[in-house]
């Protein structure tokens, strides 16, 4: 089974991405940009995210692969929208706002987004916080402006753009649930990152089933809105080997979920491939 992974960072100095593509394990992927400000600690080495120049050459040299999608300054206006999708940008990321992202102030760069009929992803959940010292001006810092329930009007108000709740929101699942049953075809979950633990697995197993509508507006499951994400940043030999692992481990879960016979199974390829390969057919700015 061919995968679409939703959620993945890239470096600023990226290498032998092409590993990825020979593990045969992935279609494309989505790249969020992230501020170049973050300091990644990786085995004792300073790492830092790709700026919007290395993001949009690694997707041209990658073309069909690699998805690139801009980080949204909260602080900038909508125009910043329309210079990504100028530039080549196929979706959008917010993370860390100042304000909750449902806040009025904001509501300019997604009817921007609606007007492309793109997607947007949004961090949701509790953060990696630094130190005092080291954090980003640019960023807030504040879980509870990053709920999941901060999504709902935004997914109301612009029904064209997709709205994508990052890790599932983790640990306020039980807001996925009011958000996806509120007539809400356009909102959609990863199930990413470090957040993916048996708590996590066992929301998805248990709610799998309750009532939603999909993104072309037919009847479907929780399930169908469920989307598969490694979080992890592309552009190292060993970081790709986690980001093969992270899948290898969820499609290890998903084999599991099938001895126990859940009801649901038939939806599974939908959490790896399917529901992501809808989202990519309606984004109008993926090429």
């Amino acid at each position: 089974m061919k995968i679409i992974n939703t959620h993945s960072h890239l470096l600023e100095s990226p290498r032998e991405i092409e590993k990825l593509i020979e593990s045969g394990l992935f279609e494309n992927i989505w790249v969020l940009e992230l501020p170049t400000s973050i300091k990644i600690n990786y085995n004792n080495i300073l790492m830092h995210p790709a700026d919007s120049k290395t993001m949009l050459e690694t997707a041209r040299l990658f073309p069909g692969f690699i998805l690139p999608f801009k980080w949204v300054d909260f602080r900038s206006g909508a125009d910043q929208i329309d210079r990504a999708v100028d530039e080549g940008f196929a979706g959008f990321k917010g993370i860390c706002p100042q304000l909750p992202y449902d806040n009025d102030t904001y509501m300019p760069i997604y009817e921007k987004i609606n007007s492309y009929k793109s997607c947007m992803v949004f961090h949701t959940g509790y953060v990696s916080t630094p130190s005092y010292h080291d954090r980003s001006p640019e960023f807030g810092y504040d879980t509870m402006n990053m709920i999941p329930a901060t999504l709902y009007k935004i997914a109301r108000f612009f029904p064209e753009m997709t709205v994508v709740a990052a890790h599932c929101g983790a640990p306020f699942q039980q807001q996925l649930i009011a958000n996806a049953l509120l007539n809400t075809p356009n909102y959609y979950m990863d199930f990413s990152g470090g957040n993916f633990n048996l708590t996590l697995k066992n929301f998805i197993a248990e709610n799998a089933e309750l009532p939603a509508i999909k993104a072309d507006k037919s009847k479907g499951i929780l399930a169908d809105k469920l989307l598969y994400g490694a979080d992890a940043y592309l552009g190292d030999a060993q970081l790709h080997y986690d980001i093969i692992n992270d899948c290898r481990k969820k499609l290890e879960w998903a084999d599991e979920c099938k001895k126990q016979n859940l009801s649901w199974l038939d939806h599974m390829q939908g959490l790896f491939y399917d529901n992501a390969a809808m989202l990519n057919s309606l984004n109008q700015l993926i090429k």
